[in-house]
């Protein structure tokens, strides 16, 4: 997951459930479920219960990497999510808006919108 970082350390290679643990700070036995279901979804591999990132993953899950989306989806699914409040009160309660963002926070934010700004027109030629 994202949020967690589980991608960024496997991008070194792979490795163990108790070892990934450790370095996300979290128990064992909660993260496993976790990296099945990603390894279901997609997005991790595994074998001999050593965890392995896919090649997207490398590219857009982790941290510091050229198609690194974490912030721009981060905005996206905060505003989402206040999506019910803001009709029920009429009051946008998400600020999405860069004004006060760091140069670096804008360049993750535009790296993030420039990966699914292509995604959509692939979508829309094919």
């Amino acid at each position: 997951m994202i949020q967690l970082d589980v991608f960024t350390p496997l991008s070194e290679g792979a490795k163990p459930i108790e070892q990934l643990a450790e370095g996300v700070k979290v128990l064992p036995i909660k993260l496993k479920p976790l990296m099945h279901a990603l390894v279901s979804a997609g997005p991790l591999e595994v074998e001999n219960e050593r965890f392995s990132n896919t090649s997207e993953a490398n590219y857009y899950s982790v941290r510091g990497g050229q198609g690194y989306r974490y912030p721009s989806l981060a905005l996206r699914w905060e505003a989402i999510l206040k999506t019910a409040e803001t009709i029920h009160t009429g009051i946008p309660q998400a600020k999405v808006g860069n004004t006060e963002a760091s140069p670096a926070d804008l360049e993750l934010f535009f790296r993030g919108r420039h990966a699914d700004t292509l995604a959509i027109g692939q979508d829309l030629v094919s």
